[in-house]
C-alpha cells in the first residue's frame, strides 16, 4: 500500500487527475477512471469497473437477505435502490431496517439521541435471530419478509411497511426573499460570489458521509444562502424524497448549485438532507446570464416535523470537503487546470422546495412486544 500525502486542501488539487500521483506518488488507474466519468447516466457505471455488479448483486439470489442502512450513511441512496430494483420474487424473501444514526450505531458526534433508534437494542442478536429464521431454526423477530422497516425520526417509532414510499400529499415551500412560504412573494434575486478557491464548508455530510450535525447560523458566509420558514403551527409526518427546483443564473458558462435541508428544532439547527448539480447537467449549451430551471432530489427520509419546528434551505455553489470545488469552467472537470470566480443567483419568488406528508395510518407501527430487548 503506498504512503498518502494527504492533507485538508488535497481535493482542491488542479487538475484533480494528478490527485492519485500527488497524494499516493504514483497513478491510481481505478480513481482516475472513474472521476473521467462524472454523469451518471454514463454507460462506464453500468460496467463492473463503475460498480454495476454491487447494485445488481441481489438480483439473482435465490436466498434470503438482510438489508440494514441508515438515515445518514454513505450507504443510504445506494440500498434503497437495491431494495427497489430486486425481483419481487426475490424481494418476498428479503428485508430492509433503516435506522436512525450514520452507519447502525449512534456516533458520539450525533446531537441527537433517538430513543430505541438502535437496532443491536431493540432487536438483540438480529444476525443470529435472521440466519436461524431462515434455516428454519426460530421465528423470525422484528421484521417481516418483503417488508421495510425504519424508525420515523422524532416520531420515536419504527414503521414498516414495502416500501419507503412517498407520501400522498406533496406540499410546496417557495423559496422567497423572506424565507420559506407556502405563498411565492415577487421574483427577486439573491447573489453571492462564487469562488472555487475557498469552498463553503458544511458540517455532516447528511446521506452521504459524517452523519447529521449541528449547523452554522443561517447566512455563515457571503457564499451560503439561508432560507427559514416560520415555525409550523402543528406537526406533521413527512416521508420521501424532498425536491427543489431553482431558477438560477450564472456569470459562467458552467457553475454548481448546492442545497440543505436542515430541520431547526428547540434551538438546534440539525442538517438532514441535501443535493448538488451542476448547470452542465441540465443545460449542456448554458450561456452565462441565461436563466436555468435546475431541479435537485434529496435522498428519501421519514420524520416527525413539530409543532414550533422550522425548515432551514441553505443554497451554495459548494460543500467541502464532501464534494469536490466546481471549476465553474465547461467541460470534464478533473482535467480542469484552473478555476473561476462565478457571480451566482438564485431567483426567489418562483424558486421552491417540494416534500409529502402522511398519516399515521398510512403504514403499520411495530409493535412494543415485538422489539425484543
Amino acid at each position: 500500500m503506498p504512503e498518502k500525502n494527504f492533507n485538508g486542501e488535497s481535493f482542491l488539487t488542479l487538475p484533480l487527475s494528478a490527485f492519485a500521483r500527488k497524494v499516493f506518488g504514483r497513478e491510481v488507474p481505478e480513481f482516475s477512471e472513474e472521476i473521467s466519468h462524472p454523469d451518471p447516466e454514463d454507460p462506464y457505471w453500468k460496467t463492473p469497473a463503475g460498480g454495476s455488479e454491487y447494485l445488481h448483486a441481489l438480483e439473482p439470489l435465490r436466498i434470503p437477505v438482510l438489508l440494514a442502512t441508515s438515515f445518514y450513511d454513505i450507504y443510504t441512496d445506494g440500498v434503497f435502490r437495491m431494495w427497489e430494483n430486486l425481483p419481487e420474487a426475490n424481494r418476498s424473501r428479503c428485508a430492509l431496517v433503516i435506522t436512525p444514526y450514520a452507519h447502525g450505531t449512534r456516533d458520539k458526534d450525533c446531537p441527537v439521541t433517538f430513543p430505541d433508534g438502535v437496532l443491536d437494542e431493540v432487536w438483540k442478536d438480529y444476525r443470529i435471530n435472521w440466519f436461524n429464521a431462515a434455516r428454519g431454526r426460530e421465528k423470525l423477530r422484528f421484521v417481516r419478509p418483503g417488508e421495510t422497516v425504519w424508525y420515523s425520526q422524532f416520531e420515536g417509532v419504527w414503521r414498516h411497511a414495502p416500501f419507503l414510499q412517498e407520501g400522498k400529499e406533496r406540499k410546496i415551500l417557495y423559496i422567497n426573499a423572506a424565507g420559506l412560504s407556502p405563498e411565492a412573494g415577487p421574483v427577486q434575486e439573491r447573489s453571492y460570489t462564487y469562488d472555487p478557491r475557498v469552498p463553503a464548508m458544511f458540517r455532516g455530510g447528511c446521506a452521504h458521509a459524517a452523519g447529521m450535525r449541528e449547523q452554522d447560523p443561517p447566512d455563515s458566509r457571503e457564499d451560503i444562502a439561508s432560507f427559514l420558514t416560520a415555525p409550523f403551527p402543528e406537526k406533521q409526518l413527512i416521508r420521501g424524497a424532498m425536491k427543489v427546483r431553482l431558477f438560477v443564473r450564472s456569470s459562467c458558462p458552467d457553475s454548481c448549485f448546492y442545497i440543505r435541508m436542515s430541520l431547526v428544532r428547540q434551538g438546534k439547527t440539525l442538517g438532514m438532507r441535501d443535493g448538488i448539480t451542476a448547470i452542465s447537467r441540465q443545460y449542456p449549451d448554458y450561456v452565462p446570464g441565461q436563466e436555468a430551471a435546475l431541479d435537485l432530489v434529496m435522498t428519501e427520509n421519514a420524520f416527525l416535523l413539530a409543532q414550533g419546528d422550522r425548515i432551514r434551505l441553505d443554497i451554495s455553489s459548494s460543500c467541502y470537503p464532501y464534494y469536490v470545488p466546481h471549476t465553474n469552467r465547461k467541460g470534464l472537470f478533473s482535467i480542469q487546470t484552473g478555476a473561476d470566480t462565478a457571480r451566482n443567483t438564485v431567483l426567489t419568488g418562483k424558486s421552491f422546495l417540494s416534500y409529502c406528508t402522511v398519516s399515521s395510518d398510512d403504514t403499520a407501527k411495530i409493535p412494543e412486544t415485538s422489539l425484543d430487548r
